[in-house]
């Protein structure tokens, strides 16, 4: 891509924050930005910003830490004669466990972050102290 198309995939927010851009010139990169926080980070090599008006420039987006739709994996059918029968059977349970796995990691996410405050902690040292007294006197 150009670099006026560069800008307008930024403006229209179509590059994700973190993302890689080589700078290629010819047949050679020359350059690698980073691009932060609305911002490209010159990563590597001296470039003037004169370099996006270039004709010459093709910036190339790599796409890194591409997320993966885990539970979009498919299991392996035993028909499938890539596989050996005997890792078939390995191979769908390390793709249940990761499934699994990435379910709980979800569930996790979604919880509210409970807030406790410095009344809540009192009171329940209070409890346990209260406790742990009947206890000593049943004794």
């Amino acid at each position: 891509m150009k670099g006026y198309e560069l800008i307008k995939a930024i403006t229209e927010r179509k590059i994700k924050n973190n993302t890689t851009i080589k700078v290629k010139m010819g047949n050679a990169y020359k350059a690698t930005l980073k691009y932060e926080n609305l911002m490209l980070k010159w990563e590597s090599g001296d470039f003037d910003t004169s370099i996006l008006c270039s004709e010459e420039a093709d910036f190339e987006v790599i796409e890194e830490n591409k997320e993966i739709d885990i539970q979009s994996i498919k299991e392996i059918s035993s028909e499938d004669r890539f596989y050996r029968t005997d890792n078939i059977d390995k191979l769908n349970e390390l793709t249940r466990a990761i499934k699994q796995i990435d379910k709980e990691l979800n569930e996790l996410k979604s919880l509210d972050y409970l807030e406790i405050s410095e009344r809540d902690i009192n009171d329940a040292i209070k409890k346990a102290r209260e406790y742990m007294d009947k206890e000593r006197e049943e004794k």
